[in-house]
C-alpha cells in the first residue's frame, strides 16, 4: 500500500467530519451605524453628493461590468535614516469585476506594497482606494477588518501561516471574521482540501509541512471565505512548474465560478501572460504593459 493511499486511510480513520474545526466557527455581531444627514443645507449637500456618486458608479462600466477596485493618486512612503523613499509613487489604475490582472516588475520595485495597500493591509500616505463601492483609505481598522474579512482573499509570498495551529486550524481562522454559520463552509473546504490535495495534512503543523504544501494551506484559507477579489503576491514561487500551473487553475476556476476579481503579482511571464491585463511596477511607478 503506497504512502498516499495509508494518508487516507488514516484520515477515514478520523471520521474526516472536520472534527475540532466547530471551535473556530463563529461570528462577529453587530453593523455599522448609519449615518446622519442633518437638516436644512447639509441634507441636500448630502443628497446632491449621493447623486453624484450613483452617477459615477453609472460611469465606471466597461463591457457591462463595474468597476471594482480604483486606486487614485495612491502614494507610500517609508522614512529610512534621513532619508524618504517613497515604494509608491501616484499610482492609479481601476480593475473591473472577474477581471484577472498581473502586476510584475524586479524585486524591490513596489508592486508588493501596492498589493498590500489595494488590501486593506496598509495605509497610503495620499491617495485614495475603493473596493467595492467602499473607500478602504477612510474606514476606521474595525470597519476596515470587518470588511477584508468578508471581501477579501489575501495569499501572502511567504505564507504567514500561525505556526501553533494546524493546517485545518489556519485554514478556519478567516471564517471567525464572517457572521455566517459554520456549516455554510463545509462544502468549500471539502472542495479547496481535494483540490489543492492537502486532505492528508489537515493535522499537521506548518514546520511540519513542504513549503508547497505550506503554500497550499494558505491559498486555502484565502479561499475559505469566497470572498470577492484575491489579492495573490507570487503564489506559485514556491511551486515545480506542474503544481504552480494547477495552483493557477484553481484560482482561475474559482474565479470564473465565483466571479471574482484577482489581481496577482508575479515574475512568472508565462502567468502573467494569463491575465486580462498586465502593468508594470518600476521604481514605484506603475504602467500599464498589455491590454
Amino acid at each position: 500500500m503506497n504512502e498516499q493511499n495509508k494518508g487516507n486511510q488514516q484520515e477515514e480513520s478520523r471520521g474526516f467530519n472536520l472534527d475540532g474545526a466547530s471551535e473556530f466557527f463563529g461570528r462577529i455581531a453587530g453593523s455599522e451605524s448609519a449615518k446622519k444627514l442633518g437638516t436644512g443645507r447639509k441634507m441636500v449637500a448630502a443628497i446632491q453628493e449621493e447623486a453624484r456618486e450613483r452617477e459615477e458608479e453609472a460611469k465606471k462600466e466597461k463591457h457591462g461590468r463595474r468597476v471594482y477596485l480604483e486606486c487614485t493618486d495612491v502614494v507610500k512612503q517609508y522614512k529610512q535614516y534621513d532619508s524618504v523613499v517613497t515604494a509608491v509613487n501616484r499610482a492609479t489604475f481601476s480593475v473591473l469585476e472577474n477581471e484577472f490582472v498581473a502586476i510584475i516588475g524586479a524585486s524591490g520595485s513596489g508592486k508588493s506594497t501596492l498589493l498590500h495597500l489595494c488590501a486593506g493591509l496598509d495605509r497610503p500616505n495620499a491617495g485614495t482606494i475603493r473596493v467595492g463601492g467602499h473607500v478602504i483609505t477612510n474606514l476606521d481598522a474595525d470597519a476596515l477588518g470587518r470588511f477584508r474579512g468578508e471581501n477579501i482573499g489575501m495569499i501572502f509570498q511567504n505564507h504567514n501561516l500561525l505556526p501553533q495551529f494546524t493546517a485545518m486550524e489556519n485554514i478556519l481562522i478567516p471564517t471567525l471574521m464572517c457572521s455566517k454559520p459554520g456549516s455554510e463552509y463545509e462544502g468549500t473546504f471539502r472542495q479547496l482540501i481535494s483540490s489543492l490535495r492537502i486532505a492528508d495534512r489537515l493535522h499537521h503543523l506548518p514546520s511540519e509541512l513542504s513549503g508547497g504544501q505550506q503554500q497550499r494551506v494558505a491559498i486555502a484559507r484565502a479561499l475559505i471565505n469566497s470572498p470577492r477579489v484575491v489579492f495573490a503576491d507570487e503564489p506559485t514561487g514556491n511551486l515545480d512548474r506542474a503544481n504552480a500551473d494547477e495552483v493557477l487553475e484553481l484560482l482561475l476556476h474559482t474565479r470564473e465560478a465565483l466571479g471574482q476579481t484577482l489581481i496577482m503579482v508575479t515574475h512568472d511571464m508565462s502567468i502573467a501572460e494569463r491575465a486580462d491585463r498586465i502593468f508594470r511596477m518600476e521604481n514605484g511607478v506603475l504602467s500599464l504593459m498589455k491590454s
